[in-house]
């Protein structure tokens, strides 16, 4: 059972650990990502250019083209029809997830000490 003073320290530490990550975001909002932002000339260029032109970044995501409209209806028939035969665990699957655990283990065989 617990005491008063653990549950306490519990608790705090708790809160510590929501602030704490409160502030990491916090700062990567504030300065780490205008920095990236400048420092990646890409970036800077295309922040330049949506201020200039007055183009919303948000708004990109919504869009009048005929894509969007036809990936909405793709996706709400593909929604419709459900998982095809080819879903689930498949020898391709399995054998891929294989493959990869062996490569990631032959390489952590040969990783150098």
């Amino acid at each position: 059972m617990k005491t008063d003073g653990n549950t306490t320290r519990t608790r705090l530490r708790r809160w510590g650990f929501l602030l704490l990550g409160t502030a990491c975001i916090a700062t990567f909002i504030i300065f780490l990502a205008p920095w990236i932002r400048d420092s990646v000339p890409a970036l800077d260029r295309t922040a330049r250019m949506s201020e200039e032109l007055g183009i919303d970044p948000e708004a990109l995501i919504y869009s009048d083209m005929e894509l969007s409209y036809d990936s909405e209806m793709y996706m709400k028939g593909a929604v419709e029809l459900g998982a095809s035969e080819h879903s689930g665990f498949t020898f391709p699957l399995v054998a891929s997830v294989f493959l990869c655990i062996a490569i990631l283990a032959l390489g952590y065989k040969l990783l150098p000490p």
